[in-house]
């Protein structure tokens, strides 16, 4: 079972580890072949990450337009992240004109001299290479606060002998980010992801599974057959994985994703933890029964372009399953 990430391009380390408390192996979509950086390369080669390209033509275009909005961003005099973390004022991909700025960018690019046919799959790769450094920013700025919090906690248990501090954050408030990166131009994100999600022949599964609770109210709001299945999944971080509750929830759902709906074969009590505990990982199902994910993801592609091809291809999973992780 090999579910799908979405509707980014990068995935942070501990929404990884959810996901591998879960599953063993989790697909992402990538806009172009740079896109891959060396630990994403690393993962992949031990089958953490399954890392599909499903568009790969203009790959000099693409760099070089990304090149160009890089530099606009002031990220000329130097490269990486470290430009991001010098600059005081109005760090680039996080000021107001962030937003208005890309919007034009990608919507305009395509305007030359000689008005040629805009190209959506190119602007949708181009917003989600330039929505990918953003995503990575913010991972980077994240671990470096979660780091001074472990440096806080360590001093704090220093100054009172080793004793235990009741006020200081539980594990998981200081592993995982409080701030939703989704809310940020959330249906650009989920127009573009799915423009090239639907370039991908050969579906891994039927089962989209994203870490954003705006990008999840934003599809449940637009998807009214939407049927939960499942409100609180409660699973164990990673590390404390049980094989058996690994193996019901991926039969759970390899069933959900093929049989008509509602199924008289499924059976998840297996896996449903009825004792809560604070380091628990909740998962949340809905199932879009009787549409295939290219038929579903459909609704939220731009089809603002007359007369522009649109691929069509046969998916073999009937239903499209939904899920929250967090």
């Amino acid at each position: 079972m090999k579910p799908v990430f979405f509707p980014f391009t990068y995935i942070s380390k501990p929404v990884l580890e959810n996901f591998m408390a879960c599953f063993k192996q989790v697909t992402i979509y990538l806009p172009s072949s740079r896109s891959v950086d060396p630990e994403m390369t690393e993962l992949s080669k031990i089958n953490m990450l399954d890392l599909r390209i499903p568009v790969e033509k203009d790959e000099d275009k693409l760099n070089a337009l990304y090149q160009d909005y890089l530099s606009w961003a002031g990220l000329h005099e130097k490269t990486g992240i470290t430009s991001f973390k010098n600059r005081k004022d109005n760090p680039p991909l996080f000021d107001s004109t962030w937003t208005g700025q890309i919007k034009s960018d990608i919507q305009n690019y395509s305007k030359s001299k000689t008005e040629k046919e805009p190209d959506p799959e190119f602007n949708a790769r181009l917003f989600l290479k330039e929505a990918q450094t953003y995503d990575r920013h913010h991972a980077e700025i994240n671990q470096d606060i979660q780091s001074i919090e472990r440096m806080e906690q360590n001093l704090f248990k220093k100054l009172k002998g080793g004793e235990s501090d009741p006020y200081i954050k539980s594990s998981k408030d200081t592993l995982h980010d409080s701030t939703d990166i989704g809310v940020y131009m959330t249906k650009e994100r989920i127009s573009s992801w799915c423009r090239i999600m639907r370039h991908d022949a050969d579906l891994p599964s039927g089962i989209f599974i994203t870490s954003s609770t705006a990008v999840w109210d934003h599809i449940m709001d637009s998807s009214p057959e939407a049927q939960v299945v499942e409100n609180h999944i409660t699973l164990k971080p990673a590390g404390t994985r049980s094989e058996n509750l690994h193996e019901n929830l991926s039969e759970f759902l390899d069933k959900l994703q093929r049989e008509k709906w509602p199924s008289v074969n499924l059976k998840h009590n297996e896996f449903v933890q009825n004792k809560t505990f604070n380091n628990d990982i909740s998962l949340k199902i809905s199932i879009i029964p009787d549409q295939t994910p290219y038929d579903y993801f459909s609704r939220f592609v731009s089809h603002q372009y007359k007369g522009m091809k649109q691929d069509s291809y046969q998916s073999t999973f009937p239903n499209t399953i939904l899920g929250l992780l967090t």
